[in-house]
């Protein structure tokens, strides 16, 4: 297959896919683009016939189901359906810069012949000889015109199919930065703005601070309720301390129980406050067992706090902040320590 066939294939299987994204749910989301894409595709067997069985029982794809459908068949291919999007995306780009090129050719051609016309005028002896100019040139007019118009048409055609294949890139980096579980920043996006932060100078100054975050007992949640309760646990967990912290301020899934907060412009006193707010509206938290409504006894959560000293680097401010962690575990548990 050469280049030119290649281009051709992906440009028709992004045709064929964004339709049936548009029909389903959830829409234009990086799940759905990858599934569709290779259902389009028609290189996955099992994908096509799970799909075909499905849409014969329900119009739509719920999200759910599109969300099982991708976990079963295209999460390990999750990458390669990342580089076919960026490949598509690419794909357009050079179709549109070949409009662009023709229709540029086409009036540079014109320009050629309106400074032959000028010429041409000035040799012309009679009406019937003007009138034949005349024409000549308006046939050219309505060429480049019509070239014109099918460049307005390519461009057009093509910024919707570009504008919804650059979301979806941007959603599949967001998804790539996200915890699945939690819905939070995972560890490689948190260490990923620390750098950034880092980077605006005085942004990460002795203002700072760092809290780390475990669930208490989790072990023994997980053993006794089962994983898919500790699941729950930690969703429930994550919710209440996105809803503390605000601006700025940054909550990931650290990994495990453990959850990191980063407080820039926030002194000790505040970061403390802060960490106390998490520790309360933790225990507040109630959660039922999905068969039985059971309702569990509170969770409750340990938390350290470190202040950046100047200077320090990221490593150090990490490690104080985890035995300010592990000195409020040995301390009771349920508690707040700040580090020395």
């Amino acid at each position: 297959m050469t280049e030119e066939e290649t281009t051709e294939r992906s440009a028709e299987i992004l045709r064929l896919a964004l339709p049936l994204m548009s029909k389903h749910a959830p829409g234009f989301q990086p799940v759905s683009y990858a599934l569709w894409y290779e259902y389009a595709h028609g290189g996955n067997g099992a994908l096509r016939t799970e799909v075909d069985e499905a849409l014969r029982g329900e119009e739509r794809l719920s999200w759910n189901r599109t969300q099982a459908l991708y976990q079963r068949h295209l999460l390990d291919g999750a990458e390669q359906a990342f580089t076919r999007a960026r490949a598509d995306l690419i794909s357009l780009l050079g179709k549109m810069q070949g409009s662009v090129k023709e229709a540029a050719t086409d009036t540079s051609e014109f320009t050629a012949t309106l400074d032959a016309f000028g010429e041409q005028l000035g040799r012309c002896g009679t009406v019937a000889e003007m009138q034949e100019r005349v024409d000549s040139i308006m046939g050219e007019v309505r060429r480049v015109n019509g070239s014109l118009q099918q460049l307005d048409g390519d461009l057009v055609s093509s910024r919707g199919e570009i504008q919804r294949l650059s979301d979806a890139l941007a959603k599949m980096r967001e998804e790539a930065d996200t915890d699945a579980l939690t819905g939070l920043r995972n560890r490689r996006a948190f260490d990923r703005e620390l750098a950034r932060l880092a980077g605006e100078g005085d942004a990460l100054g002795a203002s700072s601070c760092l809290l780390m975050v475990d669930i208490d007992h989790f072990k023994r949640v997980n053993d006794t309720c089962g994983h898919l309760f500790g699941d729950r646990v930690l969703q429930g967990v994550a919710r209440a301390i996105a809803a503390t912290v605000k601006g700025r301020d940054l909550v990931a899934r650290f990994g495990g129980e453990e959850f990191s907060v980063l407080l820039p412009g926030t002194d000790s006193a505040g970061a403390v406050c802060v960490a106390e707010q998490i520790r309360e509206a933790v225990s507040g938290i109630r959660i039922r067992r999905a068969q039985s409504e059971q309702t569990i006894a509170s969770v409750t959560v340990s938390v350290g706090v470190a202040q950046r000293a100047p200077g320090e680097s990221f490593d150090g401010w990490f490690e104080r902040a985890d035995k300010a962690l592990y000195k409020a575990k040995n301390n009771g548990r349920n508690r707040v320590e700040k580090a020395t």
